[in-house]
């Protein structure tokens, strides 16, 4: 994929009324950590960092392969906290006038042309080298999981190099008028919420008895230790520890989760591909 048109602007190769200017670029959260996943377990997020960019905005309904030229790129990365409502200022995203009806984006790990592994940004190292890092707390079956979800996500092997991750199509409205001497304003707003709706944290806690070859149990809140022939060998009340008895692990201070569990992929799902974030532009 090529971006170009920015470049033959700045070589005089195009229509001079096409003037250069920028895009003041800004990212936001929303104010509203408590929800719901999808089988009723209230979740409360006390952290939600996502890793957002590059981020091209294109002229044409939609993004992706037929973008071949960008009006306007911010060509780094930044650290959104999901959570602050508050927009934080970017900076000016180099641009040419014109009308943008799409938009594409990575989060912090970017495939390039030529470049057979992924460019990790210093957005996505900060945070471990991943897209996006989730921290909250589950009520399940009685019992407070503290959690933490970390995942990278990034374009896969059959998709081509160059192509951002997230890709606008025609059923996203998105307009922006860019206009000369730098009077245009783009503020990205990220609702956390939106990732988890389809995770299910209910796998997290169990209430089961010994059985032979299995080496933990939870009862609750109560970790079983097994014996090989199923029987209870000791037991330990996690809540007396201030802990909670995670399923297939017993007693942890937090469940920590990656991409192979439900709720990792759920999170993927949802910052990729689900509700895409608000675009909001003055004038």
């Amino acid at each position: 994929m090529k971006r170009a048109l920015f470049a033959l602007l700045l070589t005089g190769c195009i229509d001079t009324s096409i003037e250069a200017t920028t895009v003041s670029l800004s990212v936001a959260g929303t104010d509203a950590p408590a929800f719901e996943d999808r089988a009723g377990h209230p979740v409360t997020l006390t952290r939600a960092d996502l890793a957002f960019g590059p981020l091209y905005l294109c002229p044409g309904n939609q993004a992706g392969e037929l973008c071949e030229e960008a009006l306007a790129e911010h060509t780094d990365a930044v650290v959104v906290d999901a959570l602050d409502p508050d927009p934080v200022s970017v900076g000016e995203m180099p641009a040419i006038t014109g009308t943008a009806r799409s938009f594409m984006y990575d989060l912090g790990i970017a495939s390039l042309l030529g470049r057979d592994a992924p460019l990790v940004t210093e957005a996505a190292r900060s945070l471990g080298d991943v897209s996006t890092v989730v921290e909250g707390q589950v009520e399940v079956a009685g019992q407070t999981v503290p959690f933490e979800i970390a995942v990278p996500i990034a374009a896969g092997p059959m998709t081509e190099g160059g192509v951002p991750v997230v890709r606008s199509g025609t059923a996203d409205a998105f307009v922006l008028e860019i206009l000369p001497d730098g009077a245009s304003s783009l503020t990205v707003r990220f609702d956390p919420r939106a990732w988890l709706r389809s995770a299910d944290f209910g796998s997290l806690v169990e209430d089961e008895a010994c059985a032979p070859g299995l080496p933990v149990a939870c009862a609750g809140a109560v970790e079983q230790t097994c014996s090989g022939d199923g029987s209870v060998a000791a037991t330990r009340d996690c809540a007396a520890l201030g802990e909670v008895c995670l399923a297939g692990v017993g007693c942890a201070e937090r469940a920590i989760l990656d991409a192979s569990t439900q709720p990792g992929r759920a999170l993927v799902n949802g910052v990729s591909a689900g509700t895409r974030p608000a675009f909001e532009s003055r004038p």
